[in-house]
């Protein structure tokens, strides 16, 4: 009896011991698939961004009003377009490495209104100090979505009017209000929570900012959803050295 008790006992332990093993070796799978969806969810994601930027410039091009200024805006606009299509590719060829480049505030800033100012949107900015770094990724794909968001409500209402602001006083806020329709209060419950079927606009993109906002220390909210004052916001404190850094 004692012979067969260490029988069992030793069988029992190999057993348990294989379906460790097996338990490992699907948990290792399922985490390397994660990080491929994660991966290919902000890819798609950025070059969805990229394109937009492309469809601006080439709506600027269709209405050809001013050929020097035409010329002028693309050669600011292509070389961003063509620097962050590079960091899209890296992105893709090293997926488990994560983007922290920094960017001063106030030539995010400059940047950001030099390649959206054909599109009719009222920038206003406070307090932006020189010295102030951002993790550009995140701004970038925060700015625009809720650009593009905003701009899919102006195409199908073209009263509707949008302001982005931006101050860099005691806190990082970065804001876009449109005066569009405010988002349904069933996709209000999951916004920001996770992806969410629409028709005008949010959905995945918003999740995405989010999720990355939320890994760098910073937060993106909904200030207010009212009729003709929808307003998204990406806030974030300003460390002692004046630099926001991924925490």
């Amino acid at each position: 009896p004692a012979l067969m008790w260490h029988f069992n006992l030793l069988g029992q332990l190999l057993a348990q011991f294989y379906v460790a093993k097996l338990k490992e070796r699907t948990l290792r799978e399922q985490t390397y698939m994660n990080a491929l969806h994660q991966t290919g969810a902000k890819v798609t994601h950025d070059v969805k961004n990229l394109l937009q930027s492309l469809n601006v410039l080439c709506s600027a091009a269709e209405r050809n009003e001013d050929p020097v200024a035409l010329n002028a805006l693309i050669r600011r606009n292509l070389p961003v377009i063509a620097q962050r299509l590079q960091g899209t590719m890296e992105k893709l060829q090293r997926p488990e490495t994560d983007s922290t480049r920094l960017i001063q505030a106030d030539a995010w800033w400059d940047q950001l209104q030099k390649m959206h100012q054909t599109l009719d949107v009222e920038f206003e900015g406070d307090a932006i100090g020189a010295n102030v770094l951002l993790p550009k990724e995140l701004f970038d794909t925060a700015a625009e979505n809720l650009l593009q968001n905003a701009l899919e409500k102006r195409r199908l209402d073209p009263s509707v009017k949008m302001k982005a602001r931006f101050d860099c006083g005691d806190r990082v806020q970065f804001s876009v209000t449109d005066t569009g329709a405010p988002v349904p209060e069933e996709i209000m419950r999951k916004l920001l929570r996770g992806p969410v079927h629409s028709e005008t606009g949010y959905g995945v993109g918003l999740y995405q900012v989010a999720r990355q906002a939320r890994e760098a220390g910073f937060e993106l909210r909904i200030v207010s959803n009212l009729p003709r004052r929808v307003c998204f916001e990406l806030a974030g404190e300003l460390s002692a050295g004046k630099s926001v850094l991924a925490s």
